[in-house]
């Protein structure tokens, strides 16, 4: 025996509905006639009952009707009709308790066969058992009609096991106790299922009951599972192909209606398909058109029909600079700040602190080095001491993509043969930090003894594919992130796998070279990178605003909806419209930011009660300072004189050269590291935004308290949400 396909020891309180239906080709609830129109009994489903590990069907004397005729009995079947069936080379046995007296079978109880395609005779019969007047006997119809059978003396009021073996080079092999007992031609292969009934002709015993113990069948054939088909990628307006594979004892069949195809598998003569392996599959063969997309430059390394629907990119960094790009990358982990020491995202198994020393720019590469040092970082109060160091770089905050976006990276890796030395990583991570469910995306990371793995990890769970690769090599890795919820990667250019994904949290990216505890270190090591590079496949909206009222009273509360942004955080700020004269720029810090979810961003914007009457401009602007969107917005009422001193400013105020300068003494570039605010005479991420655009000072909508010396007013703003 090669395999169980099936065991029902019926030990619930139901029949198994999977494998047994109640009564003769009726749905499992209502009466149905016997199988020869001339037995005196209907069967009742109510007569099949699973109790105590074991099926009874029982005749008793009740008027039933069924087939529109009126019968005295009712009695109980089961059959396994298009849920269960065996084949050649099959094995199947009852366990059953043959009631009768003085070596009289009671009735007929009966266990036996018929083919699946109810084509009787051509497609046989095997009888198993039948009590008949000889006492329990076997019989086989062979396919064209003939019949073999006999007769066998067994105790009655007893237990007994009665199996056929159903052999490959068609005979039905009859055993009663393990004994063999009879070898009949069936020269047939139709499948059949299984059936049991406890029927009656002539004089009826009643009740009487015929109990199952269990019914269970065997494989003798070698088990084998069919590999799925896979779908080739052509050309844009290319019809794809099919690669059907080969697999010893299987054979694959393949049927096209237009550009639908599938694919069906079969065990060839000598097998058998393993039980739940799948055989069919569908595949649409429609050639992927020829869009818009090939315009864009550079595009990844991945098959046209892929390529063609890049719109946009969203990334490009070969890193040709001294420095690392500070306005998408952090150095170390998200828990610490750049410049600083920081432990890894598994600081319990990882061996080393991250620090900014061991990530340089040289030659057009990202370098991230793994040393041994000693070191030490702290992450939410604890502190790990660590004999090595290396680098990282994350885009938390920075740079993120969403679905129908593609990422990749030329990476040169260390080790030597196809082992990938230590622990290096390409991968993304949900902006939301709520792991799994908003999700993680493993471009490049090794495992499984240094292989090259991709995987994804959501809920419901994770899914990994691994390949072996040179590792002291240069490979492009990519994960196109599609738009239905599966993410595709690509090891130089080739499909290695495709993974579910349903998380939908936009991901920052990440690059790290780390060890860990599961393979021993190897220092010095170093990751190379030579570009990350990031596309969208969405013909994407340019960003709006919209407030809730256009037209406002100084101290009226609107609110603000932004949408279509990229950002990971916004803040909403204030202008007079462009082309308006405005007061001097006034140094202050940028009001909180509004955290982006879903690419929309929402907020309670309260307007100073000292407000100038004009024209203004909501304005949204990224952390940067770069305008994302602008709506105008009038404030009504009568104008504040101007100020009394000719060219003076409001007492405590400032003055800006004509475009916006600030005086010098500020702090140099306006933006100080991590978004923060500037001294007092240097210039906010927002008024230089505004500055550069020439449309006069641009204040942003700050928490409530803060005066306005040279405009005399006050602006706050009321988050709607914030970042955890």
């Amino acid at each position: 025996m090669t395999a169980v396909l099936l065991d029902d020891g019926f030990d619930g309180d139901a029949l198994d509905a999977a494998v047994w239906t109640r009564g003769w080709f009726g749905d499992d609830w209502t009466v149905t006639p016997p199988v020869n129109s001339g037995e005196p009994q209907c069967y009742d489903p109510a007569n099949a009952v699973v109790a105590d590990g074991a099926l009874t069907l029982d005749i008793e004397e009740k008027a039933s009707i069924c087939g529109g005729v009126d019968r005295a009995y009712a009695s109980g079947m089961v059959n396994g009709y298009s849920k269960f069936t065996i084949r050649p080379g099959n094995y199947i046995e009852a366990r059953v308790f043959v009631a009768g007296d003085e070596g009289e079978v009671a009735n007929q109880p009966t266990f036996w066969m018929q083919g699946q395609s109810l084509n009787w005779p051509s497609n046989g019969s095997i009888v198993v058992m039948k009590g008949q007047a000889d006492g329990i006997c076997g019989e086989a119809t062979d396919g064209d009609g003939s019949k073999s059978g006999g007769c066998a003396d067994l105790a009655m009021n007893a237990w007994h096991t009665v199996g056929v073996f159903w052999t490959t080079d068609g005979t039905a092999e009859i055993y009663y106790d393990g004994d063999l007992q009879w070898s009949f031609p069936l020269g047939t292969t139709d499948p059949m299922y299984p059936i049991l009934n406890l029927g009656a002709w002539g004089d009826v015993t009643a009740p009487s009951q015929l109990v199952v113990d269990y019914v269970r069948a065997w494989d003798t054939l070698p088990q084998v599972v069919p590999i799925a088909p896979t779908l080739v990628a052509a050309e844009c307006d290319v019809e794809p192909t099919l690669a059907i594979p080969e697999v010893d004892g299987v054979v694959y069949t393949e049927r096209r209606v237009g550009y639908q195809a599938s694919v069906t598998a079969a065990a060839a003569e000598g097998y058998a398909i393993a039980k739940g392996a799948q055989t069919t599959w569908t595949f649409d063969l429609t050639p992927e058109p020829c869009g818009p997309g090939g315009s864009v430059d550079p595009l990844p390394e991945a098959p046209r029909q892929v390529t063609q629907q890049m719109r946009e990119v969203l990334l490009d960094d070969g890193f040709d600079g001294d420095g690392l790009d500070l306005g998408v990358w952090n150095r170390g982990w998200v828990d610490g700040q750049d410049g600083q020491m920081t432990t890894g995202a598994n600081p319990a198994i990882e061996w080393m602190c991250y620090g900014p020393d061991n990530v340089t720019v040289q030659d057009g590469e990202l370098h991230l080095d793994f040393v041994r040092q000693d070191s030490s970082c702290t992450v939410r109060g604890d502190t790990y001491d660590y004999q090595y160091t290396s680098g990282m770089i994350q885009s938390w905050k920075k740079f993120t993509v969403a679905p129908g976006s593609f990422v990749e990276s030329r990476i040169h890796t260390s080790g030597a043969g196809t082992v990938i030395e230590n622990w290096p990583a390409f991968w993304t991570n949900g902006e939301s930090h709520d792991w799994p469910e908003t999700g993680e995306i493993d471009v490049l990371e090794s495992l499984d003894g240094g292989r090259a793995c991709a995987s994804v990890h959501t809920t419901p769970g994770s899914a990994k594919q691994c390949v072996d690769i040179e590792a002291d090599a240069w490979h492009t890795y990519g994960a196109h992130w599609r738009l239905d919820g599966v993410v595709d990667f690509y090891y130089d250019g080739q499909l290695l796998a495709s993974h579910p994904f349903n998380a939908t949290d936009r991901q920052y990216l990440i690059l790290n070279l780390s060890a860990w505890n599961g393979v021993p270190a190897v220092a010095p090591s170093r990751l190379s990178v030579d570009y990350v590079r990031a596309w969208s496949t969405v013909d994407t909206e340019a960003p709006t605003v919209t407030i809730s009222s256009d037209l406002v009273d100084p101290g009226d509360t609107i609110t603000a909806h932004a949408a279509n942004l990229v950002d990971y955080e916004v803040t909403f700020a204030l202008a007079p419209a462009e082309g308006v004269a405005g007061a001097p720029a006034i140094p202050l810090s940028t009001s909180p930011p509004v955290r982006v979810s879903q690419g929309t961003a929402d907020a309670e914007l309260s307007i100073p009660t000292d407000i100038e009457p004009g024209d203004y401009e909501i304005r949204v602007l990224a952390r940067s300072g770069a305008l994302r969107a602008a709506t105008t917005l009038a404030v009504a009422g009568e104008p504040t004189p101007e100020p009394s001193t000719p060219g003076g400013t409001p007492s405590g105020g400032s003055t800006t050269p004509t475009g916006g300068e600030e005086p010098t003494g500020g702090a140099s570039g306006g933006v100080t590291p991590g978004g923060g605010g500037s001294p007092a005479g240097g210039r906010t991420a927002a008024s230089a935004a505004l500055a550069h655009s020439g449309a006069g000072p641009i204040l942003p909508l700050a928490f409530s308290g803060v005066v306005l010396a040279a405009l005399g007013m006050a602006m706050r703003l009321r988050r709607r949400s914030q970042l955890d």
